[in-house]
């Protein structure tokens, strides 16, 4: 077998795309702010290696900053 070559973040592209004024539900509460999407391409990988995420910001102080996927790499271990 062959020895695992180590992660290496400095590999990893991080690059802001579109923000937007956005509306959406958090634990049931609608929530408004701010949406920024990410690109992000790991150069760990020769392929498979491009992700979208999407951070939301709410308006309000007490509100609770969101990150998830947009778009994932086709691979198994990552589906939903």
């Amino acid at each position: 077998m062959a020895p695992r070559t180590r992660y290496r973040l400095d590999r990893v592209t991080v690059e802001a795309g579109e923000q937007r004024a956005s509306t959406w539900t958090f634990g049931g509460q609608p929530m408004s702010g701010t949406e920024q999407a990410y690109l992000v391409l790991d150069g760990n990988f020769p392929a498979r290696n491009k992700w979208e995420f999407l951070v939301r910001t709410p308006t309000g102080r007490d509100g609770r900053v969101e990150v998830r996927p947009r778009t994932t790499p086709n691979v198994k271990v990552w589906a939903e």
